[in-house]
């Protein structure tokens, strides 16, 4: 499962006695091991086929909710740099009617830590009935929301004492959009600003 981490985590749990400096050094080694997971889960051919619907799109919609609206805030932000035409709506009403103006023509960035928010799958429903290419971003590969991916990202996360998965979800989450937007600008080149 791509969410058992903790089997083989090395890095030390934060404890209540721990200095300032410990819990800085445990904190960036847990981020660390996130993100050297997550980047394993990775395929070649899953990095090839987002880029080809992200480049070739005629819009791009990034959509996510709660925690997951900031990696969509993150991904939209540094896809403004690209000739592309990207488009966000951090308000859950106004996401889902722009859900309903996408076409197979388009392609949905859809990004949940649980992939079961019901939503999430309002929205990731809207978009499959207009035939949008989708790029899941999720934590579970078994979630419903995964189903819809056309490509999947899976992110790493470990419950810890003093923090939830999903904060240690979001710094793979970011990392994933880096290196989608890092992609797309390598293929427009001097066009991306």
């Amino acid at each position: 499962m791509v969410n058992d981490l903790a089997a083989t985590s090395s890095v030390q749990e934060v404890e209540a006695e721990d200095a300032p400096k410990v819990v800085a050094k445990k904190t960036l080694e847990s981020n660390i091991e996130t993100l050297n997971g997550t980047f394993n889960l990775m395929q070649g051919k899953d990095l090839e086929n987002a880029r080809d619907l992200l480049v070739h799109a005629k819009n791009i919609e990034f959509f996510g909710l709660g925690g997951s609206n900031i990696v969509a805030l993150d991904a939209y932000h540094k896809f403004l740099r690209v000739p592309l035409n990207v488009l966000h709506d951090s308000e859950y009403h106004m996401a889902l009617m722009q859900s309903t103006r996408m076409d197979k023509n388009d392609c949905a960035v859809v990004i949940s830590h649980t992939g079961n928010d019901s939503d999430t799958l309002l929205l990731a429903e809207s978009l499959k009935n207009n035939h949008v290419p989708m790029i899941v971003i999720t934590s579970f590969p078994e979630s419903p929301l995964a189903s819809y991916g056309d490509v999947k990202f899976f992110s790493i996360s470990e419950d810890s004492k003093f923090r939830s998965e999903a904060l240690l979800s979001l710094t793979s989450q970011l990392a994933i959009n880096d290196c989608l937007y890092m992609l797309t600008a390598q293929y427009f080149g001097k066009k991306s600003r």
